[in-house]
Parts: C-alpha cells; sequence; structure tokens
C-alpha cells in the first residue's frame, strides 16, 4: 500500500535561489554537509529528466557506507519543483516504490519562500516510514539556506 509523507520549511530565500540549486545539488551538496552526503555524482544526464545521481551517505546517516541511486523524473521549472525516484541502494531494502518531490514556493515579498517536501513510498514488511530521509532533506535544506545567506551563490 502507498504511503505519503510530506513537510514544508520556511526559509529566508527566495524560491528562485533554492530552485537553482536543485540542477547542482550534486556539486553544493557534499561541500555543505559532508557528514550528511559523502559524495553526490551524476552517472548521467546534467540535472533534467532523466538523469541518474548516486548518492553516498556520510557518517551522520550510517557508520557503514550507504547509497542511493535516484533518477530524476520531472522537472518543472515554472512550478519550481524536481521529482526523483529511488533506483537502487539501501533504501530499496526497506521501500518497493520511493518517490519523492521537492518544491519552492514564494513568500511574502521580503524574499523568503517555503520549501515542501513529499515522498510517496511503499515499505517492504514493517519498514517505518521513511521519518529520517525527511528529516535529513529538511536539515540539507536549512544548510543550504545557511549557504545562500552567507554568499551571493546562485543568485542569477
Amino acid at each position: 500500500m502507498v504511503k505519503t509523507l510530506s513537510a514544508e520549511l520556511p526559509l529566508k530565500v527566495p524560491a528562485s535561489r533554492m530552485y537553482a540549486t536543485l540542477r547542482d545539488v550534486h556539486n553544493l551538496l557534499p561541500k555543505i554537509v559532508p557528514d550528511f552526503i559523502k559524495s553526490y555524482e551524476l552517472v548521467e544526464g546534467d540535472g533534467g529528466v532523466g538523469t541518474i545521481r548516486k548518492i553516498t551517505f556520510g557518517p551522520l546517516v550510517s557508520k557503514e557506507p550507504t547509497v542511493a541511486t535516484e533518477k530524476v523524473l520531472a522537472v518543472d521549472d515554472a512550478a519550481k519543483s524536481v521529482t526523483y525516484s529511488l533506483i537502487e541502494g539501501d533504501l530499496t531494502k526497506l521501500y518497493s516504490q520511493f518517490v519523492a518531490t521537492t518544491k519552492y514556493v514564494d513568500g511574502a515579498d521580503d524574499g523568503s519562500s517555503t520549501a515542501i517536501w513529499s515522498v510517496e513510498y511503499e515499505p517492504i514488511g514493517d519498514s517505518p516510514a521513511p521519518e529520517q530521509a525527511k528529516e535529513a532533506v529538511l536539515g540539507s535544506m536549512k544548510a543550504v539556506e545557511g549557504y545562500l545567506l552567507a554568499t551571493n551563490a546562485y543568485a542569477n
């Protein structure tokens, strides 16, 4: 049975800047959250639909090397959203389906935004809801926000 988990996170950065980081997440995250994301490599593609990315998680996730491979299913520049599916890796032992969407929505005229993350997942057996994944994604978003607030990166 497919289940859904979602979260919203208020940010002090415009949606356009947060969204711009999604195309470069493979370069950005290992630099700013290395204890969470040890490496994030593009296996195929340029960040658009069909891109395959391999993630090796750092010690905050597991003492043992933990790997996930995901495929970008949809990119909607107008809606500032990206949808990806888990296709290989350690999490496929827990979930037969794992399709997540990250979306950024503009806030008030003060340059703020809201990040919306949701996942449709189908647990295998009694696997728990992917709360750890949710918390990790939200933590990464806060780290990206901090990086953007401290730099002029992705301001175009």
